[in-house]
């Protein structure tokens, strides 16, 4: 497969989240073929990876070096508002395809609440839609009770413990995705999904997939919920 490359006629916009300000870039139309990522799909082994703090809901399938490449000459023209002086050095540590399907029914404790990816503040999360929007899209959250919207080392603690405190009290939440604000999280930006938009995030802020009911958690590519993934990280 030749090298994914960026359609020069992509449209950007940048926002801000929350009352952390953390940057949100929004690019629709990003790639030029992204087909390509389609077609990849429609041959790929997908698996459900499990364990080590990991908890995707669904499957995935490792995706060719060329496709970060691209993210990065995106993220040149960004590195500013992402507080990178540089893109180099970088690591890639997650690069896949990867497709929601576990039901409602069948979601651990985690998978009921937004998440955050890593504590890392410097690994950049980038999010490709390859589906349209009646597969949802991507909802950003503030926890109510200490007012995080992202979570480093030092908010770990203080985060998991009035997390804990909160479902000892209310009890065990919904076996559902979230969609909205509850009394738990707020919901501060929702972004639709959109066949070839592609989201940049810091990877430590809390977010959840936004899975509608009517959904179809199809393991299939042509049927199910399909994005890229790929995170990379900026040694500071």
């Amino acid at each position: 497969m030749s090298d994914f490359q960026l359609n020069s006629d992509r449209q950007e916009r940048l926002t801000i989240l929350g009352h952390e300000g953390a940057p949100l870039l929004i690019v629709d139309h990003a790639f030029a073929e992204p087909e390509k990522l389609v077609d990849l799909a429609k041959s790929a082994s997908f698996q459900r990876v499990e364990g080590n703090g990991n908890h995707f809901p669904g499957v995935r399938s490792e995706l060719p070096d060329s496709y970060p490449a691209a993210l990065l000459a995106l993220l040149d023209a960004h590195k500013e508002q992402f507080s990178l002086a540089d893109l180099q050095p970088h690591q890639v540590t997650l690069n896949h395809l990867q497709m929601v399907t576990t039901p409602p029914a069948q979601l651990s404790l985690p998978q009921r609440f937004p998440h955050f990816d890593t504590f890392d503040s410097r690994q950049i999360a980038f999010l490709h839609y390859l589906t349209e929007d009646d597969h949802g899209g991507t909802d950003f959250y503030r926890h109510r009770a200490t007012g995080f919207e992202r979570i480093h080392p030092d908010r770990f603690r203080p985060y998991t413990g009035k997390l804990v405190e909160q479902v000892t009290r209310a009890g065990m939440p919904p076996a559902d995705y979230i969609r909205e604000s509850n009394d738990m999280f707020e919901k501060i930006e929702s972004v639709p999904s959109r066949f070839n938009r592609l989201i940049v995030y810091f990877s430590n802020s809390l977010h959840s997939g936004f899975i509608p009911k009517i959904t179809d958690l199809s393991a299939d590519p042509a049927k199910g919920r399909l994005m890229a993934t790929s995170f990379i990280h900026f040694p500071a």
